[in-house]
């Protein structure tokens, strides 16, 4: 029987999925569920944008094309960090010299590793988060423990797919591939639904929030890459039944 595997991450993400599993009888559907919207007001981001800063941090890639576009002044700023190579993408393309860190794993989050480089590298002083909303916390609070000053500033906004369309998608599906807390959350509150595909979560934080809410956990993806990803699909496989 094919698995049908549905990928809710954005469009683009996970590029190269269909060609690293190509020897698994699986169908794979791309079917985001999250849209992104601004914020509510773009003024508590810009005057941020202006101030001083010893360090400039993101933890995905929308953040990082909200950066450039609001402020492309910041592109020789000597501190920028991202949380793994595709955060900092957007930017490099633009030129920018950004640090990246390697990226979370299955019991540890991008942001608890992004906090960790970013100490490690003697990163002190005044930072700012450059965030969507919702965000985790994990990051902040690391710095700040260390002594750091944390500014959080919203550069969007994610907003899951309508209670009819998130229904459909979970009765579709035999294995449901999904990378944030917010639509693990609205995923789960469609009832009975969400007993019928096993689950697949990109990264520790998502993972957590599946096992919280009572759902099937079948894998975990170290890294958000075709490669990791393709590997905990494999893995759910192996161990769920698609009768």
């Amino acid at each position: 029987m094919t698995a049908r595997v549905v990928l809710t991450t954005a469009p683009g993400s996970v590029d190269g999925l269909e060609a690293a599993l190509a020897d698994v009888d699986v169908r794979i559907v791309r079917h985001p569920l999250l849209t992104f919207a601004p914020p509510a007001s773009w003024t508590a981001l810009d005057a941020a944008l202006a101030a001083s800063w010893d360090a400039i941090v993101l933890t995905s890639p929308r953040a990082a094309d909200v950066l450039a576009a609001r402020a492309p002044h910041l592109a020789k700023h000597r501190s920028v960090w991202a949380a793994g190579d595709a955060s900092a993408a957007p930017l490099r393309a633009r030129g920018w010299t950004v640090h990246a860190a390697d990226g979370g794993t299955a019991t540890q989050s991008a942001a608890t590793s992004l906090a960790l480089a970013m100490l490690a590298a003697g990163v002190r002083g005044r930072v700012l988060h450059v965030a969507g909303d919702p965000h985790r916390t994990e990051l902040a609070e690391r710095l700040r423990d260390s002594g750091c000053t944390v500014d959080i500033v919203i550069a969007y906004r994610s907003v899951p797919a309508s209670d009819v369309e998130l229904s459909a998608v979970l009765l579709r599906a035999h294995l449901l591939v999904v990378g944030s807390p917010l639509l693990v959350r609205a995923l789960a509150a469609q009832g009975d639904d969400v007993l019928g595909p096993a689950w697949v979560a990109l990264g520790a934080t998502t993972a957590e929030t599946i096992r919280a809410a009572g759902l099937p956990l079948a894998a975990v993806a170290d890294d958000p890459s075709a490669p990791g990803v393709a590997l905990a699909i494999r893995r759910a496989l192996h161990l769920t039944s698609l009768d």
